[in-house]
């Protein structure tokens, strides 16, 4: 399980300028848009992912989110190895 509401702004609403937005709708529902994460790769030169590690330490749930986001990012085909 994640820690904390999914983010879909850069920065806190305390941030002088904050503003309200979401460039990625569904994520603010915990959903992932994986068509929109893959068409971000192919704009990025990646449109086949690519290789990544994943440094975290071992303290309370840092392990389990670790391994729930390395999941995640392999749906969009970047591989990641903790």
């Amino acid at each position: 399980m994640y820690d904390g509401a999914v983010a879909t702004t850069l920065g806190p609403p305390t941030l002088a300028g904050w503003k309200d937005f979401n460039e990625y709708p569904g994520t603010a529902t915990g959903k992932a848009n994986v068509p929109a994460a893959k068409k971000q790769l192919k704009l990025c030169g990646k449109p086949h992912g690519f290789k990544a590690t994943i440094v975290s330490t071992d303290e309370v749930n840092h392990p389990a989110e670790t391994q729930f986001l390395q999941a995640d990012l392999e749906k969009i085909g970047i591989h990641a190895s903790i």
